[in-house]
């Protein structure tokens, strides 16, 4: 419980806190319970193989230049995040973004995944990583490339799809 607020030296309003209770352990106690039962996900662990298939066929997509395999593995209101470049809203934006990298770039690598959970019947994340060669399109040279990988997915007629994607580089594997 909260008494009225307060301002404090800056002029920001901040509410005081007001124990009721005659023994803090014990609302200390039930504030934890509370917390800890609300923040509970029950998580389906039966569908992980079903969530790394789509981590697996991006992969796939990605390094044949698939634009629309890539596409197509998103769902209809998915985001991609990328570092160093707006957030991409939809398919329209989403397809323009990997129209645009696979005329500046090539890419041979292969993914690691380290984690698929499924949290409810219909969302679930991979955490992925990934490690190979960079080809610049215009110039031919090659460099090694490494990221890490969030997916979050939502799972659209049966199959996971992505809802939300964002990656960065990584410390290149020895």
């Amino acid at each position: 419980m909260f008494q009225a607020a307060s301002t404090g030296r800056l002029g920001f309003h901040r509410q005081q806190p007001v124990r009721t209770l005659s023994h803090p352990s014990k609302e200390y106690a039930l504030e934890c319970a509370l917390t800890t039962s609300l923040l509970t996900v029950h998580v389906v662990t039966s569908d992980t193989d079903g969530i790394k298939k789509t981590p697996n066929a991006y992969r796939d997509n990605l390094v044949a230049s698939n634009v629309e395999g890539c596409v197509n593995l998103y769902a209809s209101d998915g985001v991609l995040m990328a570092p160093g470049y707006e957030t991409q809203v939809g398919p329209d934006a989403v397809k323009q973004w990997y129209t645009n990298i696979r005329k500046l770039v090539t890419l041979d690598v292969e993914f690691d995944i380290h984690e698929a959970v499924a949290i409810t019947e219909e969302y679930g994340f991979a955490r992925t990583s990934s490690a190979g060669m960079l080809k610049i399109n215009a110039t031919g040279v090659t460099r090694k490339e490494a990221n890490q990988e969030l997916f979050v997915m939502k799972k659209v007629e049966g199959e996971w799809k992505i809802a939300r994607y964002c990656f960065s580089e990584s410390k290149l594997p020895e």
